[in-house]
């Protein structure tokens, strides 16, 4: 699970970067918050004033704005302020307000709690058979394809959104059955082969799936990136391991 903020500062940020245990990273300006979403893959955004919280619409406009889980910090007493910020597009806003006895630790413990519990209503977060799109290989490999989330034996693997296509179209295809180069390409670069831009370089699908295998690292495995991703010369690439289980996706509208 990774979170960035922006906006808060002095004692609010430590304490939610303390809360946060290591998942939170702060950022210094709107546009490398809206870089950092369109590059990584993060799960929550904390926004700490009014000017962040305009963003919220921008955040929601990029490919995988929709699936963030927005905490919106106004701090202010009024309810309007609050309504404000669910209608640009918030999960939660905690309600507060600021009084002499502002009790800094206890209501950065409030907002971090309540921002776990729109990520457990959103089910982004990762740790639950009840969440939908994980599939479960041997060795410990769990990969959730609803947050775009790698792991190992319970540690998360970081992929580049690159890495994380070639995975996604490897595992949507049966065991043994071979992938050839043009599914990655017309995939990863949609307009390739069609002069709307330039075409890429011809080996660049075979770096990210050596990349990627490099990243796919078991401890009590020898090449178990290799082991996982097999080349077939001249042809393109076999996902090589067994699935034990897949939790389905849940049909919100049935729920």
């Amino acid at each position: 699970m990774q979170g960035i903020m922006l906006g808060l500062r002095g004692p609010f940020a430590t304490h939610l970067i303390t809360l946060a245990g290591g998942s939170l990273r702060p950022v210094s300006s709107k546009e490398e918050l809206l870089a950092i979403l369109k590059s990584e893959m993060i799960d929550f955004v904390i926004l700490g004033d009014f000017e962040q919280i305009a963003l919220i619409p921008d955040i929601r406009a990029l490919p995988k704005g929709g699936d963030v889980v927005i905490t919106a910090l106004t701090f202010k007493e009024d309810r309007e302020a609050q309504i404000w910020a669910l209608n640009k597009g918030a999960d939660f806003t905690p309600d507060f307000g600021i009084t002499d006895n502002f009790d800094t630790a206890r209501v950065m413990r409030y907002v971090w709690e309540g921002t776990l519990a729109a990520l457990r209503r959103a089910e982004l977060f990762v740790g639950s058979d009840s969440v939908p799109g994980i599939l479960r290989y041997a060795r410990s490999l769990v990969i959730n394809l609803k947050r775009g989330k790698v792991y190992i034996e319970g540690k998360e693997v970081k992929l580049t959104l690159m890495e994380w296509g070639c995975l996604q179209i490897l595992v949507h295809h049966p065991i043994g059955v071979v992938v050839p180069k043009e599914r990655f390409y017309h995939s990863l670069y949609p307009l390739h082969g069609q002069g709307d831009k330039p075409n890429p370089t011809g080996n660049i699908i075979h770096v990210f799936i050596c990349t990627l295998r490099q990243k796919l690292q078991h401890e009590g495995v020898p090449n178990f990136g290799k082991h996982c991703i097999k080349t077939v010369w001249g042809r393109g690439y076999i996902w090589n391991i067994p699935l034990i289980t897949a939790s389905p996706t849940r049909d919100k509208k049935a729920a």
